[in-house]
């Protein structure tokens, strides 16, 4: 049985940047099969639930939360669950969902889902509430939403980029019942102590190259 090799960092950089990193500096693919990665930090999530006070951060930098768009290094909005975003005029956006884009549990990502999903973490999350203010969203079929806002000129999916789409139909209150969309699964959870993830090797997009990630807490 070969011995898995545990590749430690610490700081605030994305697991899943780390994990691309890592690899490249492996000599082939089947190297890094067997290894994992433990992120050390000072303060780790609570809960698991996106829409409560700082745990989005968390799993959005742990590679298993992932919204419509996401920010680059250079501050550039790239795609991410959506594969197009049109401006149509100042007021008014289409944007397309990526087709093969899934949650963990194998369910589609759909336009009445992500607008769920919305509506959802704008009742609770004041966060979102501030993002989605003045932003009246339809779905035009499963895979495109149409986004009028009140304010001209709104870099909507700057706005969007900011919220995590997760499953409106899951509960958040346990590992088995979250439901998410990025390249890492949540496989054991202590809260303010460690989060354990697992490669998704059902990942719709690239998949992640390290199989296993750890993230711990360590107080100075």
């Amino acid at each position: 049985m070969r011995k898995r090799n545990k590749l430690y960092f610490v700081g605030l950089a994305s697991i899943l940047s780390l994990s691309l990193v890592a690899c490249q500096s492996n000599i082939s693919s089947e190297s890094v099969a067997d290894e994992s990665l433990v992120y050390v930090d000072r303060d780790i999530n609570s809960t698991l639930d996106p829409d409560k006070p700082l745990t989005d951060s968390y799993l959005k930098r742990a590679g298993a939360a992932e919204a419509l768009f996401w920010v680059n290094s250079k501050g550039e909005v790239e795609n991410q669950l959506a594969d197009k975003a049109e401006q149509i005029d100042d007021t008014h956006w289409k944007i397309h969902l990526n087709p093969k884009a899934k949650y963990w549990s194998g369910e589609p990502v759909t336009a009445d889902k992500v607008i769920a999903s919305y509506e959802r973490s704008k009742a609770v999350n004041p966060s979102v509430e501030s993002l989605l203010r003045g932003l009246t969203l339809t779905a035009d079929s499963e895979k495109e939403i149409s986004v009028v806002s009140d304010i001209p000129g709104l870099d909507v999916p700057l706005n969007l980029s900011k919220i995590t789409i997760l499953n409106p139909d899951k509960s958040f209150e346990s590992v088995d019942q979250v439901d998410l969309t990025g390249p890492y699964k949540i496989e054991k959870f202590t809260p303010k102590q460690s989060l354990e993830l697992v490669r998704n090797d059902q990942y719709y997009g690239d998949l992640a190259k390290i199989e296993h990630v750890t993230m711990q807490e360590v107080s100075d």
